[in-house]
């Protein structure tokens, strides 16, 4: 595993590495102005949040299990490079704790067991939280949409420095630093026919990674030896999601996602990889595309299960990938 790639890794999982994601708030409740035994029940889509915080009183938790492979990198020219499959289990337990009627509190926890070339290492990851705050609800009269914003941040809790060299970065899955950013999130639910509807989501996300020391080989590069601050650039995501119910309990969802990072500095020594060759600390600014496709099943509007497959498409000095993707949610 390049270990100068891994920063792309983490920034580009939302929900499991990076932290765009304890915000995907996926609730049951009956939405505005429907009132019919057909209305929808509606889990996902996998990566878009919701629109709406969770009302007092109320708690949401939702076990997502994630298997990553990593089969390569786009490079500053667009083409792929194919590289050694790296494999990620993740287990993702987002909850949520409704406070008001405008806010409620997330958390998660997440591990990793992660294996490539016969090298395997299980890990605790970092942790995020943040508060959602609802600005607007939407209403069967008027033309707006729901609007959620959310702040966040995430504590550095998972291995990112200090790396052992033989596990060819099967044990780096923390980011070290605390990255705070604000999502902004508009969702409304349209009926299209009798008893179909369709819930667009898009959502906005701008982080700011904040500076952090690094030693001897960690998730941004480096080598023995490497010492030194690294200042992560900052990054910024949108995130299309589409649902479509069949049934009542079926429905079909979509994510187009893009993601774009300004590169990040360093300062301090960088070590060497060998004689007069010196290790690599800084990663040149990048971006992606994806897609994912889902389906979900509703047992009530309060239970239901979605899954799906979410994988890239396009980038430039970032991560190939393709992800298989199960959660369950309730709702309490």
């Amino acid at each position: 595993m390049n270990l100068k790639k891994f920063w792309f890794l983490l920034l580009c999982t939302p929900y499991a590495l990076q932290l765009v994601q304890a915000d995907e708030v996926l609730t049951h409740l009956p939405e505005p102005g429907i009132t019919s035994i057909e209305s929808p029940w509606f889990t996902g889509p996998l990566l878009a949040p919701a629109a709406h915080t969770i009302p007092p009183g109320h708690y949401d938790i939702e076990p997502y299990l994630n298997f990553f492979a990593f089969t390569g990198s786009y490079g500053d020219n667009w083409k792929t490079t194919s590289t050694p499959n790296f494999y990620s289990l993740n287990l993702y337990v987002p909850g949520w704790i409704g406070i008001t009627s405008f806010l409620d509190f997330s958390i998660a926890l997440q591990g990793f067991y992660q294996f490539t070339q016969g090298e395997r290492s299980t890990q605790f990851g970092d942790l995020p939280f943040g508060f959602d705050i609802q600005l607007l609800n939407e209403t069967e009269a008027g033309w707006w949409p729901s609007i959620k914003m959310s702040l966040q941040a995430s504590a550095p809790t998972g291995k990112y420095k200090n790396l052992n060299p033989d596990k060819l970065g099967t044990d780096a899955v923390g980011s070290g630093n605390w990255r705070p950013g604000i999502n902004l999130v508009l969702g409304r639910l349209y009926q299209v026919a009798a008893n179909h509807f369709l819930a667009p989501r898009v959502a906005f996300n701008y982080t700011v990674p904040t500076p952090l020391h690094v030693s001897n080989l960690n998730v941004y590069g480096g080598t023995e030896g490497t010492s030194g601050t690294v200042y992560p650039g900052n990054s910024f995501w949108v995130d299309c999601g589409l649902e479509y119910n069949m049934t009542q309990k079926w429905a079909l969802a979509l994510d187009l996602y893009y993601q774009h990072w300004n590169k990040n500095k360093f300062k301090g020594n960088t070590g060497f990889i060998s004689e007069g060759v010196a290790a690599i600390m800084t990663n040149p600014s990048a971006e992606q595309f994806s897609l994912a496709p889902a389906i979900e099943y509703n047992w009530s509007p309060y239970v239901g299960l979605i899954g799906g497959v979410w994988f890239t498409v396009g980038g430039r000095n970032a991560a190939r990938f393709v992800t298989g993707t199960l959660a369950l949610n309730i709702y309490i």
